[in-house]
């Protein structure tokens, strides 16, 4: 087979073809795929943050239920039992009070966390 058979067919060969219209139909195409493109990583970057802030929430969620933990003197394991569906500080806060009177142990101040902490 030669070169010139296997081009026979080919578009830019016949003597109707217009190279503006193809120029235009090929960049046409390209900032379709780049429009398509940028969308598909959008969307990949909207779901890490999502999750970020998913982890973000649990984290803060943690960090109240082991405050209301120190503050009312109860292990932090029992604070985030019995405040399960519970998603504020003020809401955690008051099951552990709850929880902490009922136990009998009295309100302690609470230490801030680590990296909050002041360098010594």
């Amino acid at each position: 087979m030669s070169a010139g058979s296997a081009l026979a067919g080919a578009p830019w060969t016949a003597d109707d073809f217009d190279p503006e219209r193809a120029w235009a139909l090929v960049t046409a195409l390209r900032a379709e795929r780049d429009t398509e493109r940028a969308a598909r990583e959008a969307a990949e970057s909207g779901d890490a943050l999502l999750a970020a802030r998913d982890e973000l929430a649990s984290v803060r969620r943690q960090l109240h239920v082991e405050r209301a933990g120190q503050r009312h003197g109860i292990d932090p394991d029992d604070v985030d039992f019995f405040t399960r569906g519970v998603k504020t500080e003020d809401e955690i806060l008051a099951v552990a009070a709850r929880l902490g009177r009922a136990a009998g142990s009295p309100p302690q101040p609470v230490q801030p966390p680590r990296f909050l902490a002041a360098p010594r």
